[in-house]
């Protein structure tokens, strides 16, 4: 699948070629997922449905397949996809496809629960994506996503710049632009979702240096894929001086290297007429003020 625009922030061929690099090299634990997942888990404890026609997209673990699995014991299909193919599994019973989030290549209609699972931080269209799973979605569906905010290495982030301002006097984005909490309230408001709840989790994690932490990145598939980055080769002992910079900045109490990880998630229903609807404004018999004075 060829990149389809070219104004596009993100560059999907370079995305697809990272993904397909780092599944050839994945950890057998990767804290990041687990994470995203028992976040996932969590709501669709608070849900209470039964849900029959799954879709779950993006990097997610079997555990996680297996969960749906046992917790929906009338599950009709799972249909899982991502932008590159699965590894061989040996489950049989999910179905797999490789798609775009903003074009998803099923009818309207067709599933009660759909999943998207550590991507919504690389899509070019979230407006599209969210409308795409709103169609796919049958009525009263329950759409969940988690994905990395733009709090997500803020230290790395200022080291970087200051860095590379020192050594060329200018900068280069090495670091991908994420969606905040405000924007992604903002997004789900404007979905056409039913309920639509936002929230986030903010955690400190620590690296015993630089390069255990842009390995980890690069295992993630997770490397500048930005449209427009820079092609040059960095400049000579930039990330010399960047650890040199995180060092005097960002040191946590053992003497690591601290590091943010934002994450943030969606929840909203396919709207219905079932579910329960705000009055009208100004249809409220109760004074507020009556209320806070008392």
């Amino acid at each position: 699948m060829a990149n389809p625009n070219p104004n596009f922030i993100f560059d999907l061929r370079r995305i697809k070629q990272l993904k397909i690099k780092a599944a050839k090299s994945v950890q057998k634990d990767n804290l990041y997922i687990d994470l995203i997942e028992k976040e996932l888990i969590t709501r669709l404890q608070f849900a209470k449905r039964d849900f029959k026609n799954i879709f779950i997209y993006g990097e997610f673990s079997d555990s996680f397949l297996q969960f749906l699995k046992h917790n929906y014991p009338n599950i009709i299909s799972i249909v899982i996809a991502n932008l590159v193919p699965f590894l061989p599994t040996s489950h049989a019973h999910y179905y797999s496809t490789v798609c775009y989030e903003e074009q998803l290549p099923f009818p309207t209609h067709t599933f009660d629960l759909a999943i998207s699972c550590a991507s919504f931080h690389h899509l070019n269209n979230i407006p599209k994506a969210l409308e795409e799973y709103r169609r796919i979605l049958k009525p009263d569906g329950f759409f969940l996503s988690s994905f990395v905010g733009g709090d997500t290495l803020q230290e790395a982030r200022e080291v970087l710049l200051q860095a590379e301002i020192a050594l060329t006097g200018g900068v280069s984005p090495r670091i991908i632009p994420m969606v905040d909490l405000a924007t992604a309230a903002e997004l789900m408001q404007h979905s056409g979702f039913s309920l639509p709840v936002v929230d986030r989790d903010l955690l400190k994690i620590s690296y015993a240096s630089l390069n255990r932490l842009f390995t980890d990145i690069k295992q993630l598939g997770e490397s500048n894929y930005l449209a427009k980055r820079s092609l040059k080769t960095p400049p000579k002992n930039l990330f010399k001086l960047v650890e040199q910079f995180y060092h005097q900045c960002y040191l946590d109490e053992h003497q690591r290297l601290k590091a943010t990880l934002e994450l943030i998630h969606l929840c909203g229903w396919s709207p219905d007429q079932s579910q329960p609807k705000s009055h009208a404004k100004g249809s409220g018999q109760v004074s507020l003020v009556k209320i806070l004075s008392s």
